[in-house]
């Protein structure tokens, strides 16, 4: 009598891709009700959640057929459609309803990536008798989830940069508290991706480059646990608005932490770090030709010109700077 397999049934697959097709649907129905500006959501994720919807629907009958590619898509866009909801558990005044709606969708989402993660390699066929293929290597798992974390993370915080608010910080926060609001709800996001991601890229790095791997590690490591010190501060000139204190107090409270020994230490550490850091992970794959040379030079460059774009105080070209670190990880995920 053959051995039973260990693995993933090819059902628990089909599950994910049936939950992620019904979470499209609902994207479709639930975008097209938010395009008008009166409502809740803006108009612009109303858009982008129809996009949504529609792309991982189109993705499902490629990847019932087998193909993993398709079901990388679904994940990905069910994961970006999850995170829309993160504002909700930010922004006061929004209807408990849709609070709930978000935290259901993050968990439904998860759970579709799973779900699909689960038997990534395998195909969708059903066994036959005697069938003696090895079982799924249950490290995958852990592998495609890094992989998954390594473009989150910055386009996390190429969103946080292209939003947050101009200095002075507590006038700024004062006039458009939403807009910080959402910077602290992507810099959590920023806080959980960038260093599993970050870990994933090293180690990749390393099988090809371990010397470099080495130096790239001990920059962005702590330059990207260093960036806890930024949110931190958000979260003080967020709290002082909501205290109703005055701005001009509220920038000057904002500038007295930032001035604290142990806050300056972790900002110093972020600032060179997740620079040298991208841009030695950024030469490691130009010169190990882990993507094409084109998106590795783009990567090694894309932190200078973050710098740049923060010393210009200038949101497009941090925007721009941001989204091509997220390609950058993207292409060596």
């Amino acid at each position: 009598m053959p051995r039973r397999p260990t693995s993933p049934t090819p059902e628990t697959v089909r599950t994910g891709i049936v939950l992620a097709a019904f979470l499209g649907l609902v994207d479709i129905v639930f975008g097209g009700m938010q395009v008008d500006p009166t409502q809740v959501v803006p108009a612009a994720v109303g858009i982008f959640l129809i996009v949504a919807g529609v792309g991982t629907i189109a993705a499902a009958p490629f990847a019932w057929r087998g193909a993993p590619w398709a079901r990388y898509v679904m994940i990905v866009l069910r994961l970006l459609s999850a995170m829309t909801g993160l504002p909700a558990f930010f922004i006061p005044g929004i209807p408990a309803g849709f609070v709930v709606a978000a935290a259901v969708g993050i968990v439904l989402a998860v759970l579709v990536a799973v779900l699909m993660l689960l038997n990534v390699r395998a195909p969708l066929r059903r066994g036959t008798r005697g069938d003696t293929r090895r079982p799924s290597d249950v490290r995958a798992l852990d592998r495609w989830a890094a992989a998954l974390l390594m473009p989150i993370g910055p386009a996390a915080v190429a969103v946080l940069r292209f939003v947050i608010p101009p200095h002075p910080i507590g006038e700024s926060v004062a006039a458009n508290p939403d807009s910080q609001r959402l910077v602290l709800a992507f810099g959590v996001v920023a806080i959980l991706t960038l260093l599993p991601g970050a870990f994933a890229a090293v180690r990749l790095v390393r099988l090809y480059a371990p010397i470099l791997s080495v130096w790239t590690a001990a920059f962005l490591i702590p330059g990207y646990l260093g960036m806890t010190a930024l949110l931190a501060t958000d979260a003080v000139a967020m709290a002082g608005t909501d205290l109703g204190m005055d701005p001009a107090m509220v920038t000057r409270l904002n500038a007295a932490v930032l001035a604290l020994p142990s806050v300056d230490i972790l900002l110093s550490i972020f600032i060179l770090g997740h620079i040298a850091g991208v841009v030695l992970l950024g030469v490691a794959a130009y010169h190990e030709r882990l993507m094409p040379r084109l998106v590795a030079l783009l990567l090694t460059v894309s932190q200078p010109l973050h710098l740049t774009a923060v010393l210009l105080a200038s949101p497009e070209p941090d925007l721009l700077a941001w989204g091509l670190t997220t390609l950058g990880m993207a292409y060596l995920a």
